[in-house]
């Protein structure tokens, strides 16, 4: 009797230990789902108050370098002063009339060209040509200079002509032919900045003339400022 006392009581504790082996399983179970029900509400609650996590969001939209300041400065294309002038040059060999009838000073430079804004103004002159009919001698932007008291001739410089013509402001022909009219402008690059005297200096080449008459080279000066 003992012994199947000792058989019966083997086989209860290994129906113990099994039905221990199921709780486990069971309980093993339930954890792995409650951790994944725990990550989604962790995810769900955590998303939609973080906003600056969100590559679309409105914090990323506030700090965004590539969007342009509405108040940034620009400079004024110019001029910052236009001063009305009456004066002329006669060249009584040729011909040729040049009435002066405005200066605009301060024009500004394109941007980029830091450089040549810090050392030069850029100076607008209107004038009227009428080139002469005794020969067949033109009128041409490179016989003008603008003196400033610098010591070197203040050129011609193109670098604005689109922007005056962009304000309907023509510029002067690159030739005029003898007997024709033209009025419009010229831009002179000046040195120093804010000059007080200007003049306008007309430098009239050597001509040779029909008949194989020769008149000289010769400069007119007439003061601006």
């Amino acid at each position: 009797m003992s012994i199947a006392r000792q058989v019966l009581a083997a086989f209860a504790a290994a129906a113990l230990v099994a039905l221990s082996g199921c709780t486990v399983s069971a309980g093993a179970e339930g954890g792995g789902a409650t951790s994944t029900s725990d990550l989604s509400s962790t995810s769900g609650s955590t998303s939609p108050t973080s906003p600056t996590s969100q590559p679309g969001g409105s914090s990323s939209a506030a700090t965004d370098p590539g969007t342009p300041s509405a108040t940034t400065p620009t400079a004024p294309a110019g001029p910052t002063a236009t001063v009305a002038v009456r004066a002329s040059i006669t060249d009584p060999a040729l011909g040729h009339v040049i009435t002066v009838r405005q200066v605009q000073r301060g024009w500004a430079w394109p941007q980029g060209d830091t450089v040549a804004a810090g050392l030069f103004e850029l100076v607008a002159v209107q004038m009227t040509w009428q080139a002469g009919t005794a020969y067949t001698a033109s009128l041409s932007p490179d016989m003008f200079t603008l003196g400033s008291g610098a010591r070197l001739p203040n050129l011609v410089d193109p670098v604005i002509d689109a922007t005056l013509v962009a304000e309907s402001m023509p510029i002067l022909p690159a030739t005029l032919p003898y007997g024709k009219s033209a009025t419009g402008w010229l831009v002179f690059k000046i040195e120093p900045i804010g000059a007080k005297a200007l003049s306008l200096i007309y430098t009239r080449p050597t001509t040779v003339v029909s008949g194989g008459e020769t008149i000289p080279a010769k400069t007119f000066t007439v003061p601006l400022t």
